[in-house]
């Protein structure tokens, strides 16, 4: 008997661009953060979502915490699974599929690698913007 055992990051998300219209790229996200697909219609509202993900789970953990006048009822949790990794590496996107992988959150940017389906490291990026400046030039 062999046991396959899959890898995946929970800092990790599989973007799978569908198509692009009007220069805004449209596809989808799913993490191991997360139970559901991630729909996006351009990179920004991307980034939006994969934010929103990593707050809600404290992960990866924010090098700052974002200011708030409202009282807060944080509980610090562990980041679990919340989405089958056999599943989520079978999704693919119809133009192009990526791995993304925020290694951090310091200086209120992101700081992560992109990979390509075969695992091939295909870029590093040290901000958001860098990271969107990438897919955009790689995509168009």
């Amino acid at each position: 008997l062999v046991v396959m055992v899959i890898y995946y990051a929970l800092n990790s998300f599989r973007l799978c661009i569908d198509r692009i219209e009007d220069n805004l790229c449209i596809g989808r996200l799913y993490t191991p953060l997360y139970s559901k697909v991630l729909v996006f219609k351009d990179l920004t509202n991307m980034v939006l979502l994969m934010d929103e993900i990593f707050d809600k789970n404290n992960y990866p953990r924010a090098y700052q915490n974002k200011r708030s006048f409202k009282k807060s009822n944080i509980i610090e949790k562990k980041a679990e699974i919340k989405f089958e990794i056999e599943k989520l590496i079978k999704e693919k996107g119809e133009l192009a599929t990526f791995d993304i992988i925020v290694t951090s959150r310091q200086h209120t940017c992101w700081q992560g690698i992109i990979k390509n389906m075969d695992g091939k490291i295909i870029s590093s990026f040290k901000s958001e913007l860098n990271l969107i400046d990438f897919l955009f030039k790689f995509l168009i």
